[in-house]
């Protein structure tokens, strides 16, 4: 980074390439900083600030194939620690340029007439369509940078292979990944369970919760597995973050009043969550960095932030919404905002990564029980996504990782 923090230079590795043998360069970061988001029929917005400080877009340019020199329009002190640590938009700051400019108007002045063959209406909807790579890969023949590529796509079933172009090595000189083929099946979450006690599957690992560690270490030996526990570095394992944007305004106002926050921390009982969820094996905690996450913090504030509205206080918590001015209530004991209207939190989530579900149906518990109305919304993994990048949703839930390295 520049001394001004206004230009910021990237310096590739060199000899990397997708997994069609293509060599991965300079321009395949450019094409989507530049002919991706600044194109208005990609991308209407500006979508990253870490990329487009100010909300200004403004093409940039390349020193040479293997180095980039970021110019921004305003200082732009966090970009080195943005790109250092993970965030889901790295998985979307390149793409393989060789492969899809063809349905790329710049670069394809027919990209239309092709789109239309492929039955799409425009241009911009085919590109999306062979450039997705998340929830989903539409197009099998895209090139990749993971260890595996997608070969196959039946419903339930994706088989991937490995990507013999991977640019990872072992310490002895072995080029990874060591496994040639994964097949993954999709299953419901009764059938998952079934399948994983029953030995049936070499690894699970994503929707795996402590709610059934009694069942998997009783079936242990007939399935002949084994249950690994262990510790992440997740500061929490679901935290709860409210829209300070909500489409309603009256709730908006209500969400932004920091009391109204620190009253629904305080009405949550972790103890009990971690007794009847986690067998007494978590730590009840606000979410905040882990204690043993390598960050430059001191100990002692860490300590200060995971205590910070965490103790279990609904007495607290109902004097902190009255004195918000929420104390009239409806006849079924719900507190009513100022347009008359129960207030209410919308808890959205996914069924993923631990037991969500379990801990949600809690918080509404007593989030209730101080007279917060809590409605609770399983969605789909890209419609949630969705909403998130949209701003329609109440309440965003998730594991607290936003800190990895």
């Amino acid at each position: 980074m520049s001394e001004d923090f206004k230009t910021a230079t990237i310096y590739l590795r060199k000899g990397l390439k997708w997994s069609d043998g293509v060599p991965f360069t300079a321009e395949d970061i450019l094409f989507v900083l530049n002919d991706v988001y600044g194109n208005k029929e990609l991308t209407p917005g500006i979508p990253y600030v870490e990329f487009f400080p100010g909300g200004t877009f403004h093409p940039y340019e390349k020193v040479d194939d293997y180095t980039l020199e970021l110019n921004f329009a305003v200082p732009n002190p966090l970009f080195a620690y943005e790109m250092a640590r993970w965030k889901s938009w790295q998985n979307d700051m390149y793409a393989p340029k060789h492969y899809l400019k063809k349905w790329h108007i710049k670069y394809n002045p027919e990209a239309n007439e092709l789109a239309k063959e492929e039955g799409y209406e425009s241009w911009g909807q085919a590109y999306r369509y062979h450039a997705q790579t998340f929830p989903q890969q539409n197009d099998l023949d895209l090139p990749r940078m993971l260890p595996w590529v997608l070969k196959t796509k039946p419903i339930g079933v994706k088989v991937f292979e490995r990507n013999p172009y991977y640019w990872k090595v072992d310490t002895a000189g072995n080029q990874l990944p060591y496994i040639d083929r994964v097949v993954s099946t999709m299953v419901d979450p009764e059938v998952y369970q079934i399948k994983a006690i029953s030995g049936e599957a070499d690894f699970v690992f994503q929707n795996m919760s402590l709610v059934n560690y009694t069942l998997y270490k009783e079936n242990e030996e007939k399935g002949d597995y084994r249950v690994v526990e262990y510790f992440g570095i997740c500061g929490s394992e679901l935290s709860i973050w409210l829209n300070l944007n909500e489409p309603n305004l009256v709730l908006r106002r209500i969400y932004q009043d920091k009391r109204f926050r620190h009253a629904l921390s305080l009405a949550i009982n972790r103890d009990d969550i971690n007794e009847s969820i986690f067998f007494g094996k978590a730590v009840p905690r606000q979410h905040t960095w882990h204690p043993d996450f390598p960050f430059p913090i001191p100990y002692k504030l860490k300590k200060e932030w995971a205590e910070a509205y965490a103790q279990y206080d609904p007495e607290k918590a109902n004097q902190l919404l009255d004195e918000m001015g929420l104390v009239k209530r409806a006849k079924d004991g719900f507190r009513l905002g100022p347009d008359g209207e129960p207030v209410f939190v919308l808890l959205e989530y996914v069924q993923q990564e631990g037991p969500r579900g379990e801990i949600l149906e809690l918080v509404k518990e007593y989030w209730e029980a101080v007279g917060i109305k809590v409605v609770l919304k399983l969605q789909e993994r890209a419609l949630y996504s969705t909403r998130m990048a949209s701003a329609d949703h109440g309440a965003h839930t998730w594991a607290y990782d936003e800190v990895f390295a």
